[in-house]
C-alpha cells in the first residue's frame, strides 16, 4: 500500500510540474507576444512623431525664409530711400 501511495504521489508531483511548466510557458509566450506588440506600437508612435516634427520644422523653415526675404526687402527699400534723400540733399546743397 505504501508503494502505491508513493507512486501516486510521484505521479501527482510530475503532473503538477507539467502543469506548472505549461502555465509558465504560456505566460512567457503571452509576455513575448505582448512585448512585441508594445514595441511595434512604440515604433509607429515614434514614426508619427518624427513625421509631425519634420512637418513643423519645414513650416518654420518656410516662415524663416519669408521673414528673411521681407527683411531684405525692407532694408533695400530703406537704403533706396536714404540714397534718394542723400542725392536730393546733395543736389540742393
Amino acid at each position: 500500500m505504501m508503494c502505491f501511495l508513493k507512486a501516486v504521489g510521484t505521479t501527482l508531483k510530475q503532473q503538477l510540474k507539467d502543469v506548472a511548466k505549461y502555465v509558465v510557458d504560456a505566460s512567457v509566450n503571452d509576455l513575448r507576444v505582448n512585448t512585441t506588440l508594445c514595441i511595434d506600437s512604440i515604433k509607429v508612435f515614434l514614426d508619427t512623431c518624427k513625421q509631425e516634427l519634420t512637418k513643423v520644422a519645414d513650416m518654420h523653415k518656410q516662415d524663416i525664409k519669408e521673414q528673411t526675404y521681407k527683411g531684405k526687402q525692407d532694408i533695400k527699400e530703406q537704403t533706396d530711400t536714404d540714397k534718394h534723400e542723400i542725392k536730393e540733399h546733395t543736389d540742393t546743397g
